[in-house]
């Protein structure tokens, strides 16, 4: 299976990609926002995300792994398309949903040692926040099924914002 993957070059002082696909998987996003909502609050908002947080290895869980081998199958294309590396198999090391209420945020942070990241979001609330890298002065409003790829390293959050519903993400690393 191939994904059609758009490269947004972001421009600063150390060159870098962020990569963003749209997916159709309607009925994986059930499953994944049934499980997210079942699991509720596991972190108590001790980390750098100040929303409800799933246990860190939800790759087991219906919807979940399904969605981990879509991502892994992408990550894999752009690391053998854009970076002309044929040896490396990238490997899941944690996996986690989300769901943000109006007013919850992610304070500035990376992934590191992890070799790249992503967020995957499901029926964004259209007046909710966007995932902002503030060292490019880049930020990606998402979208159902918007599939934000990018190296582990870049600095990124979620500003605090007042708004309806429910943002679900699931976001996770590979190394």
């Amino acid at each position: 299976m191939k994904y059609y993957v758009k490269a947004e070059k972001i421009k600063g002082e150390i060159s870098t990609h962020i990569f963003k696909c749209k997916l159709d998987i309607e009925e994986i996003n059930k499953k994944i926002v049934q499980q997210i909502d079942l699991q509720g609050d596991k972190q108590n908002y001790k980390y750098n995300v100040k929303a409800q947080m799933t246990d860190w290895y939800m790759s087991n869980q219906p919807g979940f792994l399904e969605l981990q081998n879509i991502v892994t199958i992408i990550i894999d294309q752009i690391s053998r398309e854009k970076y002309g590396d044929k040896n490396y198999t990238p490997a899941l090391i944690d996996f986690w949903g989300l769901k943000y209420k109006s007013n919850d945020y992610a304070v500035k942070h990376n992934h590191m040692p992890c070799l790249f990241s992503f967020s995957y979001y499901i029926n964004p609330p259209v007046d909710g926040p966007e995932l902002s890298f503030p060292q490019f002065n880049l930020s990606i409003k998402p979208e159902n099924g918007t599939l934000i790829i990018f190296e582990s390293w870049i600095e990124h959050e979620v500003i605090k914002k007042s708004f309806e519903g429910y943002r679900y993400v699931v976001s996770g690393n590979y190394r």
